[in-house]
């Protein structure tokens, strides 16, 4: 999908991903030049000094000693001259410092990170596992993992979806559903294609419907199985269900040349089919739960101070290191701080995307109203009452809900208005929902309330959770 939000998601995607394969290299090598340039500089004033007792006619251009025999002797000057002369010489071997500071910034990262994208704070106490619960003092402390971030729970309805392969149009969709889970829970149940039933609709774009349901113990063995070579997120189950239909879906393309397309490469990722690339997407959006961060970058900031503190400067290691070493050390703090900043940056902007869009007010589809009929003023002088007793739609919904089931000639329509009307009078609690009714029907039932707000009792929302209590 390319258009609107798709559109930002994936060129935010492939820059995070042309950024980790390119520019972060290249990035490493520079704030470790700039670090190393500072401690580089440091010792600068000290060769010199050494170089002035030695005399500069005894060195070479790229500051060894020129004369051998003063190498192997065991004068002050010269043995203080060679060991500033060495440390100078190994800040500038960048290689060493390289892997380890891409060790600090993978590992750091690692600590959060929980395989499917989520931020899970997992705050180390130390170098040990132990874990510290921020705290600012309060008198009794509430906490929870993931309290700073909103949980996303995927939908329970199923969505379909359309994409294109090829110039052709193609639908995934639910079919089937059985012993759905209670309470959000999803294990047990699979996501299953069933190749064999793909069908064109009325407009003749193609259908492949899936069957959400438990397997039995010799299919989830057999999925499994299959599994063995497939490689992405979700699990080994139901990677194996999604292998088993890309080689039923082979065999069906030859007696159906319209599945063809979903057998060809995928434009963004060309080693994967189209089927495999937009399924494993349909599992996962029907499948998978998620987090989203309020406020990623100070989180990870201030993880990230006390990750330079505790692991890089470890206090316990410094004790006892000569200034020298110290030196080195600070080159490598330097370099981590600004590389994993950098890339902080670049997720908070990611996670701000997305708090965006879940913070946006959604938009009102649909609003009715319920009234009990003793309740809307003048209903009979405006005519409201005779359009109420004509509603069949209205009279089936009372018939539905158990209201008075004796007046049966009332509810199926045989007996005359007038008679629908009396009733009506008589049973003033009955409540009318102006989703049966025409537009201009609500517009005139509201307009007999001079403040509907205050005449309004009780409001009942559907929608999502968190946009529903704001």
């Amino acid at each position: 999908m390319d258009f609107g939000i798709h559109r930002v998601i994936n060129l935010k995607r492939e820059g995070l991903k042309a950024y980790l394969e390119s520019e972060l290299p290249d990035q490493v090598s520079a704030a470790l030049d700039k670090s190393r340039d500072k401690a580089v500089e440091e010792k600068r004033a000290d060769l010199a000094r050494a170089a002035e007792e030695i005399g500069p006619d005894n060195l070479n251009e790229d500051g060894s000693i020129a004369n051998p025999a003063l190498v192997d002797s065991e004068i002050p000057v010269v043995v203080n001259y060679l060991r500033i002369w060495r440390q100078a010489i190994q800040l500038k071997d960048a290689d060493e410092m390289r892997e380890e500071i891409f060790d600090h910034v993978a590992n750091f990262f690692a600590r959060y990170e929980c395989g499917g994208g989520d931020i899970v704070p997992r705050r180390r106490h130390s170098i040990h596992n132990r874990y510290a619960l921020p705290h600012n003092g309060e008198e009794t402390l509430l906490h929870w993992a993931n309290r700073d971030q909103y949980y996303i729970k995927t939908a329970a309805h199923h969505p379909a979806v359309a994409f294109k392969a090829g110039k052709k149009r193609f639908h995934f969709q639910i079919a089937e559903t059985r012993d759905i889970p209670r309470d959000n829970n999803k294990d047990g149940r699979f996501l299953i294609p069933d190749i064999a039933k793909a069908a064109p609709d009325q407009s003749g774009e193609m259908v492949i419907p899936f069957a959400f349901r438990a397997l039995g113990k010799a299919e989830q063995e057999r999925f499994a199985k299959l599994a063995n070579g497939e490689n992405g997120n979700g699990s080994k189950t139901q990677r194996g269900v999604l292998a088993a239909a890309l080689a039923e879906l082979e065999k069906a393309a030859k007696k159906t040349p319209a599945l063809s397309p979903l057998l060809k490469p995928h434009s963004g990722q060309p080693e994967k089919s189209a089927f495999s690339v937009h399924a494993a997407r349909f599992v996962r959006r029907n499948n998978a739960d998620f987090f989203i961060h309020r406020n990623l970058r100070k989180f990870l900031n201030e993880e990230l101070d006390f990750y330079l503190k505790s692991e890089v400067l470890n206090t316990d290691e410094l004790i006892g290191l000569s200034g020298w070493t110290v030196s080195v050390r600070l080159v490598v703090f330097r370099a981590v701080r600004d590389i994993a900043k950098d890339i902080a940056d670049k997720l908070a902007e990611w996670e701000n995307l997305q708090r965006a869009l879940w913070e946006k007010k959604k938009f009102v589809l649909q609003t009715e109203y319920c009234a009990a009929i003793g309740h809307i003023p003048d209903a009979e002088k405006s005519g409201l009452l005779k359009e109420i007793a004509e509603c069949e739609k209205q009279w089936a919904e009372w018939e539905k809900m158990g209201v008075n089931g004796e007046a049966s000639a009332l509810f199926s329509g045989k007996g005359k208005n007038g008679k629908r009307i009396a009733y009506l009078r008589e049973n003033p609690s009955l409540p009318v929902d102006t989703a049966n009714f025409p537009p201009e029907f609500k517009d005139r039932l509201l307009a007999q309330f001079s403040d509907i707000d205050d005449a309004t009792d009780g409001v009942l929302i559907h929608g999502e959770n968190w946009q529903a209590l704001n």
